[in-house]
């Protein structure tokens, strides 16, 4: 029979097969039970993974590009694989290796506050400013359609000169409220037939209360180009304290919405069909904070830093129910959710009659969600009743900053990006199943990771922004090391016992444990040959 020699050449890790004696053969099947004990303490001891990694070159974790200090934003085109980096007077491009191909100059560039934005002319006192996203503009409007293509320039600007009833495609703020009112908006994404936009803002718009910070989502059906159905209402990560008292998570920092791995679909939707048709969950960290958000003047509205974070998973579906129980409120003439003081309303006021919906008790959701009546009295609805989840994991003295998520076989992983320079990896479950696997330092000198975290175009690693550098980290930079040891003792331990093989796991069978990279799933015979299968990522 033939076994499996370890050794160790230039940093690399191979196996080779010698002739074994009949008789040591026949003495080793005396001994098979034994054996198979050896071989499992082999494979599963981390002592001896450790002790085998010790003498490996073990690759770079992160490869990094210093750009120059007040970096803010980063975006790539997934087509291209072409990264763009915007900071403080500049602008870079650079290829998916981090390669700088073109830096803009924008700035200093001769300014003044009092001046508006071209193509106003200014006649005041100018001087070199550095030039950032600083542009102030009243009649900017909180949300709007715009395009960013040149296919549909033409056909969407008809869209936004279009008016019925002096009503366009974009939501604006009261004009009195907007100075004293900062609206963050931290993320936006599509789910079914709706938009969705997240927000940080104040409790309320008085100016003689400072009020406290939160989060709201807010919702707008996706063939609605006049937003009659706008509605948002309050989105709390919330776990109850040690004396009885809630602990609000208040302020969001970073989200992603995501179709979820196997494992956390099973979690949050047991009783479903598979595949799931209205199955998105969105995943958000927030802080702890009750501060007021900083004025709009002010060059940072980031709140939270150095609080305690937590990670909080709702499902889409349970927010469009929570989305539907308000609406309903205003139909029902609870005008209580009109508006909330800061949206313009009609000028006989919003939500202060019943409804043809609800006097002919229709029960179609989409009828009241998305006013399919075009009824601007049942419009610009500011929910109360909030969706509220407990956290899945907190982080105690950490501000998480950012967030990628991704599925790996059935796992949901996120990428959480802090406040000090840390990339966390964490396996997305309910309470108590999520934990964190592995932490990369990314920044050494513990600079903040910016919002703008973004995967490749190959998906095999990730773009990471601080305020001086670009950084690629890779997704799983250790995985294919760690995969390579393990083969090898699997395969060294499977080769010592007579009639067993390895075999690769069928797609639908076996659990692999995110961080292991390959693990002994199952062990199957079939007739008088035992298989052993190995799940690999």
């Amino acid at each position: 029979m033939a076994t499996a020699v370890f050794r160790r050449r230039a940093s690399s890790v191979r196996f080779t097969k010698r002739r074994v004696p009949e008789s040591e053969s026949n003495e080793r099947q005396g001994n098979s039970e034994e054996r198979h004990h050896h071989c499992r303490f082999m494979m599963t001891s981390p002592v001896l993974l450790l002790m085998v990694l010790m003498f490996i070159q073990i690759p770079p974790i992160v490869e990094m590009k210093y750009l120059g200090p007040k970096l803010s934003r980063l975006v790539m085109n997934e087509d291209t694989g072409i990264v763009y980096v915007g900071g403080e007077n500049h602008l870079y491009q650079l290829d998916d290796d981090l390669k700088l191909l073109v830096q803009v100059n924008t700035g200093p560039k001769q300014d003044s506050d009092k001046c508006f934005p071209p193509p106003s002319a200014c006649y005041v006192n100018r001087t070199a400013t550095n030039n950032y996203n600083k542009v102030y503009r009243e009649q900017v409007p909180a949300i709007a359609t715009r395009s960013l293509s040149d296919s549909n320039r033409f056909s969407l600007a008809e869209v936004l000169n279009s008016f019925s009833e002096d009503r366009s495609s974009a939501i604006f703020i009261k004009t009195e409220v907007v100075p004293q009112y900062p609206i963050r908006y931290v993320t936006g994404f599509a789910s079914s037939d709706y938009n969705y936009f997240l927000t940080v803002q104040r409790d309320t718009v008085s100016r003689l209360q400072h009020g406290k910070l939160l989060t709201k989502i807010v919702q707008i059906c996706s063939d609605d180009p006049l937003y009659y159905s706008y509605a948002d209402i309050p989105l709390r990560c919330s776990k109850q304290g040690s004396f009885g008292n809630d602990l609000d998570y208040n302020v969001l920092q970073a989200a992603r919405v995501v179709s979820p791995g196997e494992e956390l679909a099973q979690e949050l939707f047991p009783d479903a069909q598979r595949p799931l048709l209205d199955g998105d969950v969105l995943v958000g960290a927030f802080t702890r904070d009750v501060s007021p958000e900083p004025s709009a003047g002010s060059k940072s509205r980031r709140s939270g830093s150095g609080v305690d974070s937590a990670v909080c998973v709702f499902t889409m579906k349970e927010i469009r129910r929570k989305f539907l129980e308000n609406i309903k409120l205003c139909h029902q003439g609870n005008s209580s959710v009109s508006g909330g003081g800061y949206l313009r309303v009609g000028p006989r006021g919003n939500c202060n009659r019943q409804s043809g919906l609800i006097i002919n008790n229709v029960e179609v959701e989409k009828e009241y969600m998305c006013n399919t009546n075009k009824l601007e009295s049942f419009s610009n609805i500011v929910g109360l009743n909030p969706v509220v989840k407990e956290p899945i994991l907190t982080y105690p003295g950490v501000s998480l900053t950012a967030m990628a998520l991704t599925v790996v076989n059935e796992h949901t992983v996120a990428f959480l990006g802090t406040d000090n320079g840390r990339i966390k990896k964490v396996v997305l479950r309910q309470r108590p199943g999520a934990r964190e696997y592995a932490e990369e330092v990314v920044s050494p000198e513990g600079d903040a990771i910016l919002s703008d975290l973004h995967y490749s175009a190959s998906h095999r690693k990730l773009y990471v922004l601080t305020p001086t550098n670009v950084t690629t980290a890779a997704i799983c930079p250790r995985q294919s090391l760690i995969n390579d040891v393990l083969r090898v003792l699997i395969r060294r331990c499977v080769m010592r016992q007579e009639g067993l093989r390895i075999a690769r796991a069928p797609n639908t069978g076996g659990r692999c444990r995110v961080g292991d990279g390959v693990a002994l799933n199952a062990r199957a015979k079939s007739g008088d040959e035992e298989k052993v299968y190995v799940c690999e990522r």
